[in-house]
């Protein structure tokens, strides 16, 4: 059986935080599919079919995420990447130097984080 695309890939390891992240997308109508550990973010990039968009932590289990976004950048087309993160400046500067369209601080205003999701990737019909 084929996978379907999702619109936007979350890559968090935060549970609460990636439903909260569901939901709001959801609500928007986007497709969206969870992920929560980065060696499992980097073998998915290597399944067809590609999300539109990866919404993506920082700081998770087995692999960083800045290695995610590197490998993001190599797929054809690549995704857009969005960065939401707990870590500070410096962090913020190298991921948007590795390719990320955008970097927010948690905590994150909910609906900057749309507002650059919707410019990103318009919602599906």
């Amino acid at each position: 059986m084929d996978r379907a695309q999702p619109d936007i890939l979350i890559v968090e390891d935060d549970a609460e935080l990636a439903a909260l992240y569901q939901f709001l997308l959801q609500q928007e109508g986007w497709s969206s599919e969870i992920i929560d550990h980065g060696r499992t973010a980097l073998e998915r990039l290597d399944t067809p079919p590609l999300p539109r968009l990866i919404l993506l932590d920082l700081l998770l289990p087995q692999i960083d995420g800045s290695q995610i976004l590197k490998k993001s950048r190599r797929l054809e087309p690549a995704p857009p990447v969005v960065v939401v993160s707990a870590l500070g400046a410096r962090q913020r500067e190298e991921s948007l130097r590795l390719g990320a369209q955008a970097y927010f601080p948690k905590p994150f205003d909910p609906h900057q984080l749309l507002n650059t999701l919707r410019a990103l990737v318009p919602p599906s019909d």
